[in-house]
């Protein structure tokens, strides 16, 4: 008993001493499609991201979390942002208000620590009458169901004058069977049945078209199936997959996330060789100067996180 009473006060005093995450500064780049906001933060936060209007703004409220002395007296501005500014909400909340110039949209997402960064809230704003949408766009957020001054869906928000596009991925093919089952099953076959089926109800749905990256039994690399994504302006990329079990009464689903360590070490790689990394990294157009290029590759690794 006195080992578990000295656990708790143990735990206690810990979640005290931690304290409210600190949104210790904020950065603004003026980006030729975008502004983009990134906020250092101390640990990963729970946020929501939302529109208003009359006057035009976004607000980020930051669960549990304060202001920290780097973001007072900062001049944030740019093509679509008039300022920041930053407020308590409901006692615990930090509300971050990003004034806008005009009619807007957005994309906000939370990028791990990476050599020379901490944890970041990177928040890119465009204006509404913007001519194309980054994919990663799609990521934007409804606002809170108890925020009535403003409702908008991503279809509201982007004028549609083509279909929506929805890229499937079966994976793996031809050399590379996936997981084999018991009786000998092949992933690769699996989910391309499933990607057909998957596209056959699609395709009825009005508005809508799917585009396999596969058909057949063949083996595609993984960096020419984005580059289908991207050259069918994809709205949607869902890569499907089937996992292979020793248990015969495993059940449900796996979710897989990006390694951040990876990542940098394929961009490091990738950068010693322009012509490979020309070759992988698509719509990035690489520069002579190495530093040039890894910026370049730190802003596109930050867009798809």
């Amino acid at each position: 008993m006195r080992i578990l009473i000295s656990l708790l006060l143990l735990l206690v005093s810990a979640t005290v001493l931690a304290g409210p995450i600190k949104v210790q500064g904020v950065r603004l780049a003026a980006l030729p499609d975008r502004t983009q906001l990134v906020f250092d933060i101390s640990d990963p936060v729970e946020h929501q991201a939302f529109l208003l209007d009359n006057p035009h703004r976004l607000v980020l409220d930051v669960r549990d979390a304060r202001r920290g002395s780097n973001m007072v007296g900062l001049d944030l501005s740019s093509r679509e942002v008039k300022g920041v500014r930053t407020g308590i909400r409901q006692g615990t909340d930090l509300r971050i208000v990003v004034d806008l110039k005009g009619p807007a949209r957005f994309a906000s997402f939370l990028a791990g620590p990476r050599a020379g960064s901490g944890h970041r809230l990177v928040v890119d704003v465009y204006a509404k009458d913007a001519s194309a949408l980054s994919l990663y766009s799609l990521n934007r957020q409804r606002p809170p169901a108890r925020l009535k001054t403003i409702s908008r869906t991503m279809t509201k928000m982007v004028p549609r004058s083509r279909d929506t596009v929805v890229v499937l991925d079966p994976g793996h093919g031809g050399k590379d069977p996936g997981a084999v089952g018991q009786r000998g099953s092949h992933e690769k076959d699996v989910v391309l049945a499933i990607a057909k089926r998957l596209k056959a109800l699609i395709d009825r749905q009005p508005g809508m078209r799917a585009v396999l990256t596969r058909s057949d039994d063949r083996y595609i690399p993984l960096y020419q199936r984005t580059a289908i994504a991207l050259k069918h302006n994809a709205d949607l990329f869902i890569s499907i997959h089937a996992d292979g079990a020793h248990n015969r009464k495993a059940d449900g689903a796996s979710v897989y996330v990006l390694s951040a360590g990876r990542a940098i070490r394929v961009a490091n790689s990738l950068l010693a060789n322009p012509q490979r990394a020309a070759d992988r990294l698509g719509r990035v157009r690489l520069h002579d100067d190495r530093d040039v290029n890894s910026v370049l590759v730190d802003m596109q690794q930050d867009a798809t996180l």
